[in-house]
């Protein structure tokens, strides 16, 4: 059955919709709607607006399905739950020197034993301090950075503590007072443990001089060890007769290598002597004694000198083995007069030389007593 417009509508706009007669239901076509007034065929005017029937389309209504909105999962780590640590700002406070101390011990008596404890006792510095307690700029309990700060400005402090002011002027961070006195204790510690001798390296100059100039306790140390290196590979001669005139020990023979020129004047002098005796025995197994061989350093004679000399007694060692008449020329003269330290030794040499050679010229016939 299908749908045809009727052929025998004469109303106005296209006719409804009717069964084509084949059988097959047809869907009611709206009645036509006149907007304005009733349809004509009930006596409408001509005002009657004829509003085209509208077909309803059959709309098949599916059920909203709504889709389930999937949350992308989640994953929540468990939270272990630390009690809170409240953390209270360390305060790092310098050591404080503890004093024992009497009922009556005063607070003067107690800064006075404490800087002495740290070797700072000296008479101008601890007046500052009195004056500074009676001023109440410091007190009984203070430390010993408390009272750098204090006194920092006043006279005796920038002398004790030279190495601040140096410092300042160069523009380099200052320390503290407890740094500097940390920094010079390790200076000896360092020297003391290495058998460095008492008074090298240990004094209030050089270890000023240290802390102007950036030295660390550790390079201080390292230099040590290399004098204890030129010890082990110096002359084992000269060595040997630094111990056996001098009873010196490694620790001050490695001092000398160290540093000469900072070496006390004891093992200078024992150094170059040293050198002196060890030509000698090298040169004409000869063993000087201390007295002798320092005798000869102050008489000008140097390591290379003395090699010379005694290599040239040797060789002339004949001459001090005295012959029938002759008087016997002495080690000690031997050595003078050959090294030139002393002019009546060297005359007796060349006589003895002149009336040898003359003896021996006139086939041992002449006179010793004629040979001048």
């Amino acid at each position: 059955m299908a749908l045809i417009r009727d052929p025998n509508w004469t109303g106005p706009g296209p006719g409804p919709l009717i069964d084509d007669g084949m059988g097959t239901p047809a869907t009611p076509t709206p009645a036509p709607v006149y907007v304005g007034g009733p349809p004509p065929e009930q006596g409408g005017g001509r005002g009657a607006e004829y509003v085209p029937p509208v077909t309803a389309v059959p709309v098949t209504t599916s059920p909203i399905t709504t889709a389930p909105v999937t949350t992308p999962a989640v994953i929540t780590a468990p939270v272990t739950t630390t009690p809170a640590v409240i953390t209270t700002p360390v305060t790092t406070t310098p050591a404080k020197f503890v004093v024992p101390t009497d009922d009556g011990e005063t607070a003067t008596s107690i800064l006075t034993n404490t800087l002495k404890f740290y070797g700072l006792n000296d008479p101008a510095l601890v007046n500052e301090i009195r004056a500074a307690l009676a001023n109440r700029t410091i007190t009984g309990s203070s430390t010993i950075d408390e009272i750098g700060i204090q006194l920092r400005e006043s006279p005796a402090f920038k002398q004790r503590f030279i190495a601040n002011e140096r410092r300042r002027e160069l523009g380099k961070p200052v320390y503290s007072v407890s740094q500097l006195l940390t920094l010079e204790s390790q200076y000896r510690k360092n020297l003391r443990d290495s058998g460095m001798p008492a008074g090298f390296y240990d004094d209030p100059t050089s270890l000023q001089n240290f802390l102007i100039n950036d030295i660390s306790p550790d390079e201080i140390l390292a230099r040590v060890t290399q004098g204890y290196q030129a010890v082990r590979n110096a002359d084992p001669t000269v060595i040997n007769e630094l111990k056996t005139l001098y009873n010196l020990d490694d620790g001050s023979i490695a001092a000398f290598f160290v540093d000469p020129n900072k070496a006390q004047d004891n093992i200078l002098r024992a150094a170059r002597a040293a050198e002196v005796a060890a030509q000698a025995r090298k040169q004409a197994g000869i063993g000087l004694t201390a007295t002798t061989a320092e005798e000869l350093v102050r008489q000008g004679v140097t390591e290379a000198k003395a090699q010379t000399g005694f290599t040239t007694l040797k060789q002339e060692e004949s001459l001090y083995r005295p012959l029938m008449g002759e008087q016997a020329i002495t080690q000690e003269e031997a050595i003078a007069g050959t090294l030139g330290t002393n002019a009546q030794a060297a005359q007796r040499i060349a006589t003895t030389k002149r009336r040898r050679k003359g003896t021996f010229e006139a086939g041992g016939k002449t006179s010793l007593a004629t040979v001048e």
